[in-house]
Parts: structure tokens; sequence; C-alpha cells
């Protein structure tokens, strides 16, 4: 109970004061219905009893129905996974408090914690806020808290009736909206206060919106939205927790088996496998065969987890462990060698062993050949080890398809190669035999087949020895102890120094074979035959005075061979020179050996009969071999070559492939000479048109010739040179450098040189060209190119003429002097003059062409001659040869220029000082240009050079050179290009392209007076000139005028001025006119002063134009007062309809009339003011939007993209009283008729293009697949959609579908979407794309009003076939 604060100052006595003593039962609790029914509903007065001293008895209060506290649900135990306490199901929240308890949940002993919440104790806590509606009524028959209104139960402690019965508490505050904190939000309401509680949202209501609200604001909602937010607490209704646990429940899984502990076999190599349960993360357990044990199959270190077999059992760790085995295998011994040539000791009894393995009782075998044989291989006799080696074994099978033991035994797996082994009980249902190692193998096998043999490691081969029967007198033997048949053998036989090899055996490497004469021995052949030969003859003097060319001194005699001590000196007579070319030189000569000439091919030793022609005789072959003479026992004689195996002894004589003479003799020769012309010439001068002639001495007087008297013919002489004196240049003849002569007839007559080369004066000094200016162009100024100087007395100057001041030059009309001075220039030679270099001088006919062509010598060495002329022709007729060609001669010398001959010039020179006159551009301003941005144009690199981009006008050729005809490609219209070179060739300005095709192309042409330009300059950003016109801001550029943009300088070619491309025409802009708020529709007003405009202004859709204010449609842009403006503006309002009476559910009798949006109250004094009052109709009452009471029409501004709306504003904001029921839409499954959460569902109004309003629909409570809209459209576009699901969009009539349109509602069933192929209608026949062939399920959902408008339905259905044939 509650007592009040005078309950503590009452007497028993009343004269010591009334006693004001009150009592009522405190929140959560009630008064018995009887004691309420007696005394009333409020607090009660209490009266202090004289006789007992005591108040008398109160209400008797008591909590309703335990709904203070919100109980945890007890923890699952899990099929007995979990050890839960009893004391779990006790623990419980106070309403907005936590209440601790001793609840504790454990895994049970045989099972693991694998995961989810921690095991221990743990509290029974406050968990989210629940989210309730506003309108709530507690139903105590049904025990159930409802949305009022609907059929909806939501959770109990929504219903403050439930937790406080009746007495629910009543707070308020006079303006909700001040409150900024959540104590000062509720106030004590006086219950017949008829003002509305207040409503807290911690993070406000709506996006950014207030905290603390009234009870009726539209911004309360249950759904966070930027529109609204649910209500966390209000007035009469305190915040509802659920009650959750401070920790969720642990995961725990039934431990495995250990299956490895006990098997002294296994173990483990990683893990802990006794601490593994299913799905257990942490498991980690890894098994192999212990040390000694021996391996069979299975998964060997497999990464093992805890899986259930299925049958109820334990769970197993899987895989299965490996099949190991402590048993060890059989072991393997070697036989003792048997072959007759060997001779094993100690080999008895010796155990095999794997290679490279040792053990305490080692093999102490040894086996070496017999005497009188010889290993084939050196050191593979002596101690042998016993090893394993692999056996032959089939492969033709896999172990698991063979059932006979035996042929399990001998056998390898065919995929595996390890050995197959064999259990009689089988491995696996049909399997006896499985490959040793593999995952077949599930127990240990009771045999296996060996993959070895025990044999002796590489046992000597042993041959029989060679008996050596070489040695002989003059013979060498050399490594023939050792030796045995088709064995390596270092055998060799060789005759002895100073002896020769006669006949008999072959000298040089010998192999033991069994011999000819007596099979039964082994041996090496016959003996070779060796002896020594006599020495050669002596030279004589005879022989060397029999060449007349030859100078012999009295002083020398014949010599014996090889005689250093005796020579003779020989040299040439006089009058005759050495070839130096010759490698037999003067000198000393000594009587050395050579070889004899060779006889005949075919020619053989044994056609000699006697002997004394057999000594004499020699026959072909590697190399030369002399004849010998061998007398036979019956005293007759044979003639064989040496080295002849016929040979058995010595011979009585052999002849020598030697004979003695004399080194060579130099070879003496006659000298060269040079064949001189012997007469003057003739020679064409150009300047004096006449023949001149030239003396003989001043052509061939100035060339030099150096040691040429020794020279001979067909030989070389480096010493000769021949070249043009010093200052002279050569220009045709013979070549300068060395020089030599031939003996027999060709281009020259026999011993004589080549011609000397024709040397003379070299080019002379160059003139300055007349540079191209205004007043030497007889076409168009421009084309000079741009003309810009003026020129006086520049014709033929020189570089010597400079200090006569030969030349002056002053800046032309219309240019301006950048820099350097006018007046006197100066001449000065430049580089190289560049000349054409395409093809040869001979094939040119023309004077002017040659005059400036070359022809390449040696291009890899950029050796370049001039092209020389000759008007009668030089050899061949041609009249144009290259300079120092072999083409220019004696009789046939280039022309003559004065003193000079006429070739093309390979000097030029220029005028260097010459005034810089630019030709620079100059911008007449316009007056809406953006003055800063012109500003560039004046920019010193304004001018109007040849270089820049260039638009194509016509299609043109691109040409390699300029003086070529060779067309590379073509460019087409509207082609761009980069000209970085400018020319000028006769009337014709060529520009050079510098991206590719590289190449030439002509710009601009004269032909007489007229001119026609190819390409036009253009402005880039790429042009040096900055130059950049713009509009300024707030003008644009008239249409069809220039663009705006960079501007380049260029020339007028007929005028020689410099100019800008045209430049844009500027004009201001109109601002755009407003769209007032979203009440004008505004399109196409970006307009200019003066231009044609598409500008139109119209009232938006909604809006009405006011009488006189303006006009709507297209208008124009004007210049009113120095200012662009749009004249006769529109103005226009929006208006409030009178409201829908909701189907009669809303009284709109005191709404006369539509009313304009933020309109005054009264237009004028006497009008009366335009407002609606809005009430529900009698019989129905409020259920959503604004309270009852006068309306007035606001307007909200929106934009051109949201047109303005008007709507009535009463009390309690925006939107008018919604006097009927929310329209409930519900979605369900069409196959299971479950409620179906998370669909997307959307109202619009059928009759009107309104804007849809979308909800989701909720997942669980009595609202599950459901949403509520409040709207009172009398035909309603509904539209639906959920993946997975076949969206639906229908329209709905309220007056033709339900029975109360004003309190109704539809349901909708989604169904899902098919698996595969698109299903579509045509000519009301349902067609299924299906991508495969197969079979294909259909399903159909019928729908009908009711059970309001159709209470009984049946339905009828046959097969399609069916009613084909009773049709």
């Amino acid at each position: 109970v509650k007592l009040s604060a005078g309950c503590h100052e009452c007497f028993v006595d009343p004269d010591f004061g009334k006693c004001d003593c009150s009592v009522s039962c405190a929140l959560g609790s009630t008064a018995p219905q009887a004691w309420e029914k007696e005394k009333g509903d409020d607090a009660w007065q209490l009266e202090c009893n004289p006789e007992t001293g005591m108040f008398d008895d109160g209400p008797g209060c008591s909590p309703i129905g335990g709904a203070i506290e919100r109980f945890c649900e007890k923890p699952d135990p899990q099929n007995g996974a979990l050890d839960v306490s009893d004391t779990c199901a006790d623990c419980s929240i106070a309403l907005g408090n936590d209440k601790t308890c001793a609840c504790a949940v454990h895994c049970h002993d045989a099972y693991k914690h694998v995961g989810g919440g921690k095991q221990g104790e743990r509290t029974c806590r406050k968990g989210a806020v629940v989210v309730c509606p506003l309108n709530v009524k507690w139903s105590k028959s049904e025990k159930k808290c409802f949305v009022e209104g609907t059929s909806r139960h939501v959770d109990p402690f929504c219903c403050p009736a439930y937790v406080f019965g009746e007495r629910m508490p009543r707070l308020h505050q006079d303006d909700c909206l001040q409150h900024k904190d959540r104590q000062s939000c509720f106030g004590i309401h006086d219950a017949k206060d008829s003002r509305p509680e207040c409503c807290w949202n911690d993070k406000g209501f709506g996006h950014k919106g207030p905290q603390c609200v009234e009870k009726r604001d539209p911004r309360i909602g249950l759904k966070y939205t930027e529109q609204e937010s649910p209500a966390e607490e209000c007035s009469d209704r305190p915040p509802v927790f659920s009650a959750e646990w401070s920790d969720k429940d642990p995961t725990c899984k039934l431990r495995c088996k250990d299956d490895v502990s006990g098997n002294p076999a296994l173990r483990v190599t990683r893990g802990d496998c006794k601490d593994c349960a299913i799905d257990d993360p942490d498991c980690v357990c890894e098994v192999d065969c212990s040390g000694e044990a021996v391996f069979f199959g299975g998964y060997r270190q497999a990464a093992r987890q805890c899986e259930d077999d299925g049958r109820g059992l334990l769970p197993q760790l899987k895989p299965a462990p490996p099949v190991c085995s402590l048993e060890q295998e059989t072991l393997l011994f070697c036989k003792v060698p048997t072959e007759p040539s060997l001779a094993p000791t100690h080999c008895d009894g010796c155990r095999a062993l794997r290679k490279g393995s040792a053990s305490a009782d080692a093999c102490k075998c040894s086996v070496y050949c017999k005497d009188g044989f010889l290993p084939e291989k050196p050191n593979t006799d002596g101690r042998k080890a016993c090893l394993q080696k692999e056996r032959f074994m089939s492969t033709e099978l896999q172990c698991s398809s063979i059932n006979d033991k035996f042929l399990c035994l001998q056998s390898k797996d065919r995929d595996s190669s390890t050995a197959c082994c064999y259990h009689a009980d089988g491995f696996s249902p049909g399997v006896k035999c499985a490959a040793k190692e593999s995952k077949e193998v599930t127990k240990v096998p009771q045999e296996c087949a060996s993959l070895f043999e025990a044999v002796f490691e590489d046992l000597p081969v042993c041959k029989p020895r060679c008996i050596n029967m070489l040695q002989m007198e003059g013979v060498d033997v050399i490594g023939c102890e050792d030796c045995y048949v088709d064995g390596a053998c270092l055998c060799e036989v060789q005759c002895k120094q100073g002896w020769t090899h006669i006949g008999g055996g072959a000298l040089g490497r010998r192999a033991c074979d069994r011999d000819d004469l007596s099979p039964n021995r082994l041996g090496f052949g016959r003996s070779p035959i060796c002896a020594k030969l006599d020495k050669p003859s002596r030279c004589e003097l005879s022989s060397i005075r029999k060449d007349p060319t030859l100078l012999v001194p009295s002083e020398c005699k014949s010599c014996e061979p090889g005689d250093d001590g005796c020579s003779c000196n020989i040299a040439c007579l006089p009058g005759l020179v050495w070839d130096r070319d010759d490698s037999r030189p003067e000198g000393e000569k000594h009587c050395i050996q050579k070889v004899r000439p060779a006889p005949p091919r075919g020619f053989s030793c044994s056609s000699l009969l006697d002997r004394s022609s057999c000594a004499k005789g020699m026959e072909h072959g590697e190399p030369l071999r002399p004849c010998c003479w061998q007398e036979s026992s019956q005293g007759e004689g044979n003639c064989f070559v040496m080295g002849d195996p016929r040979f058995d002894r010595m011979p009585e004589q052999c002849g020598s492939i030697h004979e003695s003479a004399w080194e060579e003799m130099p070879r003496c020769l006659e000298p060269c000479r040079f064949d001189d012309a012997p007469s003057d010439f003739l020679v064409y001068d150009s300047l004096g048109k006449r023949m001149v002639t030239l003396p003989l001495h001043d052509v061939l007087g100035k060339v030099q010739v150096m040691d040429c008297e020794t020279c001979v013919p067909d030989m070389p002489c480096p010493d000769c040179i021949v070249k043009c004196a010093e200052g002279l240049e050569r220009y045709g003849g013979g070549p300068e450098g060395n020089r030599k002569c031939f003996s027999s007839t060709g281009d020259f007559e026999a011993m004589t040189f080549e011609p000397k080369p024709i040397c003379w004066r070299p080019e002379p000094a160059p003139k300055c060209p007349l540079p191209q200016t205004a007043e030497a162009f007889d076409g168009p100024k421009g084309l000079a190119p741009m003309a810009p100087l003026r020129a006086h007395g520049c014709q033929g100057c020189t570089p010597e003429s400079n200090d006569k001041n030969c030349c002056k030059m002053y800046c032309a009309d219309g240019y301006e002097l950048r820099d350097g001075d006018e007046g006197p220039v100066a001449c000065q030679e430049d580089l190289p003059s560049r000349l054409y270099s395409d093809g040869r001088c001979e094939d040119i006919n023309s004077l002017d062409q040659c005059l400036i062509s070359a022809e390449w010598v040696d291009k890899d060495a950029h050796d370049l001659a001039p092209c020389c002329w000759r008007e009668a022709g030089f050899h061949g007729g041609r009249r144009c040869a290259r300079k120092a060609s072999q083409g220019i001669t004696l009789d046939r010398l280039p022309d003559m220029e004065g003193n000079a001959f006429m070739c093309a010039p390979t000097r030029k020179a220029s005028y260097r000082n010459k005034p810089n006159c630019l030709a620079r551009c100059h911008l007449e301003q316009d007056e809406y240009v953006d003055k800063d941005k012109v500003k560039s144009c004046k920019h010193e690199a304004c001018i109007a050079d040849g270089q820049g981009r260039y638009r194509i006008r016509v299609p043109i050729e691109i040409y390699s050179a300029l003086s070529s005809s060779q067309q590379v490609s073509q460019l087409h219209v509207d082609g761009i290009v980069n000209i970085d070179e400018t020319q000028l060739d006769g009337k014709v300005l060529w520009g050079h392209i510098k991206d590719e095709p590289q190449g030439w192309i002509r710009l601009v042409q004269a032909d007489g007076k007229d001119l026609e330009e190819f390409a036009e300059k253009i402005g880039s950003d790429m042009d040096p000139c900055p130059c950049n016109i713009h509009c300024q801001q707030g003008a644009g550029k008239i249409y069809g005028s220039p663009d705006e943009g960079h501007k380049a300088c260029r020339m007028n070619y007929e005028l020689n001025v410099p100019v800008f491309e045209p430049a844009p025409k500027c004009s201001p802009r109109c601002d755009e006119p407003s769209h007032n708020d979203g009440t004008r529709n505004v399109t196409g007003c970006d307009c200019l002063a003066g231009e044609k405009c598409s500008c139109d202004v119209r009232c938006m859709p909604g809006s009405q134009l006011v009488f006189g204010s303006g006009f709507e449609g297209p208008r124009g842009c004007e210049i009113r007062g120095g200012k662009p403006v749009y004249e006769g503006l529109p103005t226009c309002v929006l208006e409030c309809p009178v409201p829908s009476n909701q189907m009669r559910t809303l009284d709109t009798s005191k709404c006369k009339r539509p009313c304009v949006a933020d309109a005054p109250e009264r237009s004028k004094a006497t009008d009366p003011p335009c407002s609606c009052y809005l009430e529900c109709a009698e019989g129905h009452k409020h259920v959503a939007g604004g309270e009852f009471g006068d309306y007035t029409c606001r307007m909200s501004a929106g934009n051109l993209s949201f047109p303005a709306t008007a709507d009535w504003v009463g009390p309690g904001g925006a939107g008018v009283p919604f006097c009927m029921q929310q329209f409930w839409v519900e979605i369900v499954d069409a196959s299971t008729g479950e409620p179906l959460a998370g669909a997307r569902v959307g109202v619009a109004d059928a009759s009107r293009p309104d804007p849809v309003m979308w909800q989701v629909t909720e997942r669980d409570g009595s609202h599950a697949g459901q949403v509520d809209f409040a709207v009172d459209y009398e035909k309603l576009r509904i539209s639906v959609g959920m993946d997975n699901y076949i969206g639906i969009t229908r329209e709905w009539d309220r007056g033709e579908h339900c029975k109360n349109p004003s309190d109704c509602g539809v349901r909708i069933a989604l169904a899902k979407i098919l698996k595969h192929g698109d299903v579509h209608v045509e000519e009301d026949r349902c067609y299924v794309h299906a991508e495969h062939v197969g079979h294909y399920s259909m399903q159909a959902t019928l729908e009908w009003d009711g059970p309001e408008k159709i209470p009984d339905l049946d339905l009828w259905v046959r097969s399609y076939e069916c009613s084909l044939d009773t049709s």
C-alpha cells in the first residue's frame, strides 16, 4: 500500500486535530474487486479507531498476477550435453532492473566445450527495448494484450493494465516538445485532465527529430525510418524490456573414442587424440607408425576429425589410424659365386643389406680372377658386399583385382609399384590382396611379396690374358702385357727412331685377338718390318744459272742438303726489280730436301719388274710412299710399296720420295709506268659562252707522285702514292692514294698505272641569296613567306664583300622590329648546302637539277659527292656525273664557270645579322569578351610564323621531299597535322609534317595573282601563342559565330598582314526565372540576349495562374535598361480541395469551399475567413491523423523536380483526422498459407498518380506477414515484391470487394519463382521456356473474396487432355 503524508500526524483524540490520512495501492498492486466496488477505485480515507488506537483495515492490496517480474527461459540441456542447475528456472528481472540468481551451465563430463558461450554462472538481465504500439488493450478473459481495434496481439508487457492493473499511472506535461531529458518529459497527470500524455525516444522521433513528443504525434511509429520512430516509454507506460541471459549457451560435443593409446605400433605425431569431439575446431590428431614398426597401409600423419558413425555408438576419429606392425620382415642371404674363372673366399652365409647400410656381422667375402685371367673392368675384384636387388615382378594388374595367393605374392601393384600383400580373411569384403602402404590395407597382412633378392655387388668379369709375340729388331712395343680379347688395350707398336716402316704388320695400336695361324692362341697379330734408309744427293749450281734474270756470284758452289754453312747470294739483274709480293726474296739460298714429283694416279710399285726401276718408283697414298725390292728364295725379286704387309723380312733396296734442290729463287720483273696525255684540252666556259683551252701542265702539273719507281705489274705497291697538290681537289680521273699496274690489258694499257687524278681549284666562295622580300616577290606578298623585309643592293654579295656594305635591309610595311638593327647586314658562310641525294648523277639530264643534286659515295660513312655538268657529255653520252668519279676524264672535263668547274655547290652563305621583323597579330576586342583571358593575345609568341597545327581543307598529297615526286600517302578533308617547318619553293609554300606519316604537303599555292590555301592554321593548347578568347562570365557565344578557345595567329596572304582566327560573338545571358518554391515549371531558359530562345514558363500541375500577373508559354531574352531579362512572368498559387469524407466517416460539412494555400485570412475586411472544421462523423471514432478542430490550407515548398503541394494543417499539425479503420494487407505463401515476413508492400491511389507508400511485413507476433495503411482511397493499386517470389500488382476496389469499405483489408498469396524457365502468356495460353528436355512441375494459385463476400465456394478441376476430348 501507499500512505499519504497526513497519516503520520493522526491522533486518537480528535481534539488534537483532524486526521487527513489516505491509502492507495502502490504501482503493480491492486485492491480486491469487492473493496473497489464498495469504496471506489481511487485513494481511500482511513480513520484512527479510538478504541484500538489503530487505523481501520486497509484495502488489502496484492501484486497483479506476478507481472512485475519477467523471467529468463531456463537453458535447454540439449539431450544431456549440458548440466543446467535447477536454480536457473527462478531467474528473472524486476521491471526496469536486473535481478541476480545462482544459475550455472556446464558441459557434461562425456562432452567437450567447442564453442558458443562460456561455461559457468550467468545472470538474467535486461535485453533490448520491446517496440510497443501506442493504442493497446488488455483482455482479462484471454490474458492477452491486443492492438486496439484489431485482433492482433503483442507482448503482454506492452499493456500497462497487465503490469499495473486498472490503476495505470498517468503523467503529463503542458508542452512535450520543450523537454530535452527523459525525467522532465513526464509529470503527474490528473486523472480528469484531458491533455495528452508524452512519449520518449533517446534517438529522437524521425531523422533528427525531438526526443519528447505528444502521444498522438504522427512521428510515433513501429519502425525507425526517416519520418518516424517507436516510443520507448510514454507517460502511461514505462519502458518494456526483454529478459535475456548474460551469455549464450555453450556448444558441447560428444568426445571421440581413443584408438591410439595401448597400441605400441602407433605413436601420436601431433596434437592430443584423447581430447577430440564432433565439430571440434581445436581437435588436432595426427598418427604414424612407431620407430620400429613397419607401415602396411592406411593414412599416415593425416589430419583426423571426430565424426558420428550414424549407428548410435561413440563417435570415431576419421580416417582410421595407419596399419602398423612390430614384426620384422624376412631376411635375405647371398649365394656363393660359382663361375669357373672366379676365385671366391669367405662368401658363405652373407646377409643382404640395403645399399649404404652396415651391421656388426658384415660380410667378409672377396672375389678375384683366377691365374691366366684378367678382370674386364679395372678394380672390380676384391671385397664384395651382399646387397638387396629389386626383383623382376609382374606389374600388369592392380593388387586389389587378384584373389590367388601365389599370384598376389609374385606381383607389384600396377599403379603404385609397391608389393602386394595377402590376408585370407580379406582386408574388406571381396578384397584379399592389396597394395602395401595403400589405403586398402585395413589390417596387418599375413604375408607380403618381397620386392628384393640378395646378390653380391659388381662381381668381376674375367677374360683370358693375351701373349706378346711382337719383339723384333728396330721395333718398340709398349703396354701389351695386360690385354684380353675384345677388351680395352693400350698396346702400341712403332719403329724405333731413325728406322722406317717397310712392311709386315701395321704400326700403331694393337688389340688382343685370335691368332690367324693358330686359332687356339691369343695374340696381337704380325710384327712390323723396320729398316734404316740411305741419305739424299747434293745441289748443283747449274740449276740456278738456267734463269737469265738472276745474278749468280762467282764464289757460289754446290751444297749438301741440310748444310746451313753452305749458301749462294742471289739478286735481280740491273734494270729489273724484285716482285715485292712474291714470297721468294733476293738474298742467301741454301740446299734443301723437297718431295719428288708424284707419279700418275693409279701407278703401282708391283708393275716394276727390275730392281733399278723399283728403287726409283713411288706410289700414291697418304703420304706418298717409295717402292722397295725384295729377293725371293728362288732368286727372283718382287717390287712392293713401302709398308706392304707382304714383307716378311728386310728388303734389299728401297727408293726415296725426297730429292735435293735449292731454295726458291726471286721473281724479277720490269717496273710499271704512267701513260700521260699527249696534248692540251678544250673546255666549255658557261660564263663566256665559248670553248677555252686548258694546258696539259695546268692539269697534270697539279698531281704529286711519290715512290712509284719500283712497282711491278699485278703486284701491290704500298709505297706508291698519287694525290692532288696542296690546296687542290680531285674532280675525276684516277683515284688518289696507292697505285699498281697489270701485265694483261684491261681498262688501261699493259704495264701502265691507272690514270692520274684530275686536280683543280676547290669550290669558290658562296654568294648570299637575296632574301624573300615583299619587293622581290612577284606573287601574293604573304608567300615570301610572310615577306617581312625590304632589301637594297643585296644581289650577289659574298662573305668577302662585307666591308663594302653590300646589302641593307629594313622591316616591310605592317611588320614590327623585334630585335637586331635595320640597315647594313653581313653575308656569312653557313653549314654545308643541302643537296638532293635520292638517285644517281648520271640519271639526271637537266642542268638545273644537276647543279642542286649529289650522290652517295658511302652512305654508312656519310660520304656525299656533288654532281658536275658537261654539256657535250661525259663517257656514254651522260651530261651529269658525280664529282671524283671515273666518268670525268682528261678528255672529258666538266664545263667551266669562270675559272671553276660547274659542279653542285656544297658551300652556302646567308645574311646573319638581318633585322628580326615580326608579323605580330593584334585583336579588336568585343564588349562582352572576357577581358582577363584576352590579355593572353598580346603575348610575344603571337606571331604569324608557319609552325603550328593545320586543318586540311581539301584532300592533298604527302611527298617524301620537296624535289621528289614520290607520294607517301594522302591526307583527307578535316585532317589535323602538326607542321614544324615551312619552305617556299617558287610560288608554293610547303609544310613539313612532324608526326607520322612524315613528309611535305602544299600549304599555299599561287597561280599568277590568284592564291589557293590547301590548309589553314588553327589554334590549340600546343600553340606557343596562348591567345584564348572566351565570353565573359554571364555572357555566351551567339549560335553560329566562331567557337571560343585558342586562336591562332596566321597570315592573310593576299594583304601580307598577320591576323587572328575569327573570334566568337558574345552576348549577355538572362538569369533563369525562379520556380517560386515549386509553383512554376521553368524549362529551356538558358538563353542569350538577341538569340533565338526556347524558354517556356508555366504554372506547375496543381497550381493556378493569378489573373493579370503575366502569361504562360514561350518567351525570349531581351535587354531592358541595359540588362538582359525575361518579361511577363506568371504568378501561380495552389489550392486545398474540400477533404474527402473518408467513406462518410469524416464530417466535412463545415468546409464550404477550396482555400488558396498561404493566403491571408481575408482578402477584404468583409470576406469570411477560408477555414475548415473537421471531426469524425457520429458513430465513428478517431483512429489516426490530426486532431479535431479548425484547419487551414498551407503550402509545402517544392522545386523543379518536386512541385509544391498544399495540405490542410490543424491543431495536430499536417494531416486531417483519420476516422476509418486502417487498410490491412496480409502476405502469405501460396503453397503453405504461412505468413511471409520481409515482403515489400506498396499502396497508392489507383485513380490518381499519387506517390506509393511502402512498408515491409513483420517477421513474428500476431501481426506477422501484415502491414496497415491509413488511407481513404476507394480504389487502391497494391504492389507486392519479395526475393524468390513472383511479384504482384493488382487494383482493389473497396466498394466491390469489402463488406464494410471503411474497415477492410486483403490477403495476397505469393507464388515462388520456378527453378527453371520463364513463364509468359500468349493468346490466353501459358507457356514455359525450358532450357533442357525433361519433366516440369507447375502450380496455380487461385484467390477469391471471402468469407464475408463469398461464404461458400466449390472448385471443379479436370485434366487438360480430358477437356479436349469432351469439348
